[in-house]
């Protein structure tokens, strides 16, 4: 059965406080954790926080089967159109973290394509799709020998909408890559009546995506469960936005290579309790679903 991992905002939250954000954790019955992206950067920064991150995790019988990889300005799978020398670095880095989640114990290890570069400096989002398909073929050979499913996912910019994503999917028939299939990042680029495009800085215009979840379904190996509205990537609470949980969540379970459903809810800046985390996904998913995660 496909599992559901708890992601929590730990940015703001000091090493020596985790402690007892993990016992309420336990004490709430939940033990799969979403290994986020801060975590991961802690641990690149500092290698030696993975060994103090699992005693802690062992200690009250947490374990983190999804990583959210680390991502940033020049860390996307599609970076170096414009300035080539930070693709060596990127994929490097990549492995790296790649390699720091294995051990941990992660089946997922999600990415992005990047948008700086098209954003800011006009590469073309077809130049991002070329620039990851050559990552990607140095990565996904890396994600089989560690035991990982590399997981792209669809994002607010047009590198990482749908239709950008679909051709390096129909690509890389790997079961060690496919599609995080991002709930918020799908809504926010879906078109509306009335609304309005806007340009980038530099000049390119965001584009819509109509049916993403068709093009993606066949490749979803993960989703990152989150609600907003089509002014911005809020991550919220299901039922905090506009999105029909109703319709979605029995459609993506229909997801032929579903292996994880991830609450990606931004918790501190919310307010939101980790009993009332746990809570309302599980019940969330055990009512639109009929079984439990």
């Amino acid at each position: 059965m496909e599992r559901l991992s708890h992601y929590y905002q730990w940015k703001e939250i000091p090493e020596a406080e985790m402690e007892r954000y993990f016992a309420q954790f336990r004490d709430c019955g939940w033990h799969r954790l979403v290994l986020s992206s801060n975590l991961l950067d802690r641990i690149m920064d500092e290698p030696a926080f993975l060994l103090r991150l699992m005693r802690l995790a062992e200690k009250y019988d947490l374990s983190f089967p999804d990583a959210h990889g680390i991502w940033g300005a020049a860390l996307g799978l599609g970076t170096g159109g414009r300035f080539p020398s930070l693709i060596a670095p990127m994929i490097e880095a990549h492995k790296r973290a790649m390699a720091y989640c294995a051990d941990i114990g992660c089946k997922t290890y999600t990415v992005h394509m990047g948008a700086y570069e098209h954003i800011y400096f006009g590469t073309p989002a077809t130049v991002y799709n070329e620039l990851a398909a050559k990552a990607l073929e140095k990565l996904i050979p890396e994600a089989e020998k560690l035991g990982l499913v590399i997981a792209l996912e669809n994002n607010c910019d047009n590198p990482g909408s749908a239709d950008a994503l679909l051709p390096l999917f129909e690509t890389f028939h790997s079961p060690n890559f496919g599609c995080c299939f991002d709930t918020g990042h799908t809504h926010y680029l879906t078109p509306a009546p009335g609304r309005e495009v806007f340009s980038y800085e530099s000049g390119i215009t965001l584009d819509f995506c109509t049916d993403p979840l068709k093009k993606l379904l066949p490749h979803i190996v993960t989703v990152h469960m989150h609600d907003t509205d089509r002014t911005g990537d809020w991550h919220r609470m299901p039922g905090k936005g506009e999105i029909d949980w109703t319709e979605l969540i029995p459609t993506l379970d229909k997801a032929p290579r579903l292996i994880s459903w991830q609450s990606e809810v931004e918790t501190g800046d919310y307010n939101i309790s980790i009993p009332e985390l746990v809570t309302e996904f599980q019940k969330l998913l055990t009512i639109k679903r009929g079984k439990q995660c």
